[in-house]
């Protein structure tokens, strides 16, 4: 199954504000209420693109994140794509430097290339999938002009494939669920934790083992002409809260690399968002959590893990 592009959707980037004049979506709301003595989290999945089947949020939302002393996402992508796009805010200028400095590392130097770290024949159907963008004619083409598609690392390659997948599916990152939450945060100051950042998660793309990169490339190329659907089924679940048929969806894929990828770009991950949330709450108690709803729900999941450290939990 198309493990890769269902986990950035539910997972990797953006949402819009949307309007009371719409009826609000039917179904349970992707949200989970947990209390430790003094401690309360709000814990919401979220998935990083979408479109306006998702809005308007139940208030439930709203009032969790009004009554919290701060918000914790995987990465500030409101206030960095904002400043990006205004260039003279601080967030944007960082951003914009970011990926200046990212930019060397997205490409194999020194002698090195794509042929060394996939197999001979996964190498030759990367290559054989982006001729056709070779011409210019794709906004993806002039990615691959000046350098060439065996210099570009994986982990790259592969976000180019999930950008083309959203295309397909008609989904915009700036109607995704951290993005609403997040530009409200901005306007109303309420403090904003990062648990990894846009320079963290970059890493991981840009250092994915060869295991993960053989296992999510010929995913992606598998899975492409039926991504549309599969990433408006997507939506479809988590509007209705239906956690059931998005854990299937995540789960019923056991082809060579799905346990070297689950646990660098799922388990390690759920790892370090609980420890660094745990201590988020040292300073703010009360603390409104959005990450990508494939952290938070199934085995070893965000869920399960605090329960483990002694959290009572029920949805909201």
């Amino acid at each position: 199954m198309q493990k890769f592009r269902r986990y950035l959707l539910v997972v990797v980037v953006l949402a819009f504000f949307a309007s009371n004049i719409f009826a609000a979506p039917a179904g349970e709301n992707f949200i989970w209420k947990a209390t430790k003595g003094e401690n309360i989290l709000y814990l919401v999945g979220s998935i990083h693109a979408g479109d306006m089947s998702m809005y308007p949020l139940n208030d439930v939302y709203w009032e969790s994140l009004n009554k919290s002393d701060a918000i914790a996402v995987e990465a500030d992508v409101y206030g960095q794509m904002e400043g990006f796009a205004t260039a003279d805010n601080k967030a944007g200028l960082e951003l914009t430097g970011l990926l200046m400095s990212m930019i060397g590392k997205m490409f194999y130097s020194d002698g090195d290339s794509l042929a060394a770290h996939l197999s001979p024949k996964t190498c030759r159907e990367v290559v054989t999938f982006f001729k056709e963008f070779d011409t210019g004619s794709s906004p993806y083409g002039s990615l691959f002009m000046g350098f060439g598609i065996s210099k570009l690392r994986p982990g790259m390659i592969a976000l180019i494939m999930e950008g083309m997948a959203l295309e397909k599916a008609n989904l915009q990152p700036e109607l995704g669920i951290d993005y609403s939450f997040l530009k409200q945060a901005h306007h109303t100051e309420q403090p904003i934790i990062e648990l990894e950042g846009i320079e963290e998660q970059l890493s991981i793309f840009l250092d994915m083992s060869d295991e993960s990169a053989e296992y999510i490339l010929n995913d992606s190329m598998n899975r492409m002409d039926d991504s549309g659907e599969e990433f408006k089924k997507l939506v479809k679940y988590w509007v209705e809260g239906n956690e059931k048929k998005i854990l299937k969806m995540l789960n019923d894929d056991k082809s060579t690399g799905y346990e070297e990828f689950s646990e660098e770009f799922l388990y390690a991950r759920n790892r370090t968002m609980l420890t660094r949330s745990l201590e988020a709450m040292d300073e703010y108690p009360t603390l409104f959590m959005v990450v990508g709803a494939a952290h938070i729900i199934g085995k070893g999941g965000l869920i399960e893990m605090f329960k483990e450290e002694g959290f009572k939990i029920k949805r909201m």
